[in-house]
């Protein structure tokens, strides 16, 4: 009678059962991990009925979450979805487009610094005043944005009631006290509450004008560059211990718009100093510790190469603007000048004023006429 190999049914079962519940308890516990976990992958290790063991890899939600949203943001760059530039490519070459919305309504102004003095303007088509134009400074630097070229002051004038003699009356009286809480020495004021007080009905104390302000339109002066530097690109230092490379660089001194001194840091961005230049780095490391400069740097936009060469670099600098308009003050003014001309006989000086007037854009009138000589004589 041959051996049979016998083993007991229950047992195999049992054993069958055990596995699978080690099993089961592996699985459900790496499946947390795959949901929460940021590591890339998870490993899974299983039992064999003969005892050895299997592992299975699985990428982790986590992981693939954290790549789909640096895909996105990689996306969302190209596209011009988050900062409105839209970067274009040749393969070679990178540039920068700036997409923006012309018809967007630019950013409301919630307040005003304080004015504290006076300035004057002088006339900028003759050469001196009898009485220049009182006006305030009014500095909009961090409350407009950069692209914003014009700025339009409107000038409210109010005028409130008085009587045959001079004296305010009662309701003007009123009027006045009003607009001195709500609006004296404030510069937090919202152009639709003036209004909305100017216009009320009930309010009687003043006297209306069909367009109770003046416009002025100033040009903001052209952006300049706040920094300037170029930098000589002497050679490439591989270090290959700490797996780092180092430029070589003949100097880290640049200069701001005052012309004081400034040194290259951690943070500072430098792009090749020529023409159409779309290649930027970000400075990631400094070192002097050797005879030599030596920075370490991330390219952070374009395609172009780190140009090994006599001021191949320069400091990227953001422009900067004088955002300081001076907004006369004067009402009921006008300014008075004194010229002489030497002219023909029947030359009309009342015509001349007016039409010096409406070459710089204003009205004017001749005061004062004083003829001083005619033909030999003299007054």
């Amino acid at each position: 009678m041959a051996n049979i190999n016998q083993k007991n049914t229950f047992v195999a079962v049992a054993e069958q059962m055990a596995q699978m519940n080690k099993n089961s308890v592996e699985i459900i516990s790496r499946l947390n991990d795959v949901c929460s976990s940021d590591k890339s992958v998870i490993n899974v290790n299983m039992l064999n009925p003969d005892g050895t063991t299997t592992t299975f890899n699985f990428p982790s939600v986590g992981q693939l979450k954290s790549e789909l949203d640096q895909a996105n943001r990689n996306i969302q760059k190209l596209a011009g979805l988050n900062n409105n530039n839209v970067y274009v490519s040749d393969g070679t070459t990178m540039r920068k487009v700036y997409v923006d919305d012309l018809n967007r309504e630019p950013e409301p102004i919630d307040a005003l610094n304080t004015v504290k003095s006076f300035t004057s303007i002088n006339n900028s088509f003759f050469e001196s005043l009898s009485n220049p134009l009182l006006a305030v400074n009014i500095d909009l630097t961090g409350k407009i944005e950069d692209k914003v070229t014009k700025i339009l002051s409107r000038r409210y004038i109010i005028k409130f009631q008085k009587d045959d003699n001079g004296v305010y009356t009662s309701d003007a009286q009123a009027s006045k006290k009003d607009f001195e809480d709500k609006f004296l020495t404030k510069n937090s004021i919202f152009i639709d509450d003036f209004t909305t007080w100017y216009n009320n009905p009930n309010n009687y104390g003043i006297l209306r004008a069909n367009e109770p302000y003046d416009e002025q339109v100033f040009s903001l002066d052209y952006s300049e560059l706040q920094y300037y530097g170029v930098f000589d690109v002497i050679g490439v230092d591989n270090d290959t211990i700490n797996n780092k490379m180092w430029y070589t660089l003949g100097t880290l001194t640049y200069y701001d718009y005052s012309g004081n001194t400034r040194t290259l840091s951690i943070g500072d961005e430098l792009i090749i100093n020529k023409k159409n230049s779309s290649t930027k780095w970000k400075i990631k490391e400094v070192s002097t510790a050797k005879s030599n400069f030596r920075i370490i740097l991330e390219r952070t936009e374009g395609l172009e190469p780190v140009p090994i060469m006599a001021q191949g670099l320069k400091i990227y600098s953001p422009p900067i603007t004088d955002k300081t308009i001076k907004v006369s003050i004067g009402f009921d003014e006008y300014n008075i000048i004194s010229i002489r001309v030497n002219c023909t006989s029947g030359t009309y000086m009342r015509t001349l004023a007016n039409y010096i007037g409406e070459k710089i854009s204003i009205s004017a009138l001749a005061l004062n006429i004083k003829r001083i000589k005619v033909g030999k004589f003299y007054l």
